[in-house]
């Protein structure tokens, strides 16, 4: 298995654990983050194109500044848009007694409602955390579905100063055994981004 493989099963087991300890509230707002950065970079990274050649470097090719865009508009929007939701709504952050709280923040009786007096977990908590391991799956999924493409999208032109680089990124993307198991059974999380995806977006197949 290529090692750009490898490390998409573990972000997204990453994912799947972060879940579990954010909660199921915290995995919505990320999963809302992602699909909107997935809209701005599929819709928007063409208009940053042409407004970077006004402004910049001309000598850079169209495709290789479109892959430049899609990419890094698909993971700092993910990143701002996630830190801002997260800001914006405080009270999804995890409940006393989950991993990260503090009861000194949350008061005795928090930890009282969610530990009960025998100190085992409430069921409210388990319910919290099993949503947020389930939801950390399809969040995940989706996550390393948009980075792959974009990562394929960004290693299709040339790059004039670091061309090994890139045809080594190439190759892990041409090799990739995870993505087509994934593009065959679980075909929904292409169907989902596909309406904000050009036709013809490297790394994401044409059904």
């Amino acid at each position: 298995m290529p090692a750009l493989d490898v490390l998409m099963i573990v972000i997204w087991l990453g994912i799947i654990v972060f879940g579990g300890t954010s909660g199921f509230l915290r995995q919505v707002l990320l999963l809302a983050s992602i699909y909107a950065a997935a809209i701005l970079a599929g819709v928007g990274h063409p208009y940053l194109t042409r407004a970077f050649q006004v402004l910049a470097i001309k000598s850079l090719s169209e495709d290789l500044i479109n892959g430049y865009m899609f990419f890094l508009m698909f993971v700092l929007v993910t990143g701002l848009l996630y830190v801002g939701l997260e800001s914006a709504f405080p009270e999804t952050r995890p409940s006393a007694g989950r991993m990260g709280a503090s009861p000194l923040t949350h008061g005795p009786q928090s930890v009282a409602v969610l530990y009960g007096s025998s100190n085992a977990p409430s069921r409210a908590r388990l319910l919290d955390t099993a949503g947020g391991v389930l939801l950390g799956v399809v969040t995940g999924l989706l996550l390393i579905v948009g980075l792959y493409t974009a990562v394929a999208y960004l290693v299709q032109p040339t790059w004039p100063s670091a061309d090994e680089v890139r045809l080594t990124l190439l190759d892990q993307v041409n090799r990739s055994v995870l993505f087509p198991v994934i593009q065959e059974k679980l075909p929904f999380v292409y169907t989902a981004f596909r309406p904000w995806f050009p036709p013809g977006t490297p790394g994401f197949p044409e059904f």
